[in-house]
């Protein structure tokens, strides 16, 4: 998915969102309610495991102060 600005192209703002799947365009929506009727939204976020982000960064600090 990506968004994009189109003079003249008569939508609200001038704003789309324009979905692709395998890089062919299925569908120019011009709201996030249209986008969730064409896909998971959720399928768009980067998860992350946070438990695992704040051991590596425990770490990185106790090794720093350990270092210094």
């Amino acid at each position: 998915m990506e968004g994009a600005v189109v003079p003249g192209s008569g939508f609200r703002n001038d704003t789309i969102l324009r979905v692709r799947r395998n890089g062919v365009r299925v569908r120019d929506c011009t709201s996030v309610r249209e986008v969730a009727a064409l896909i998971d939204l959720a399928d768009l976020c980067e998860v992350i495991d946070l438990d695992h982000a704040l051991r590596h960064r425990h770490r990185r600090r106790h090794r720093a102060h350990s270092a210094g």
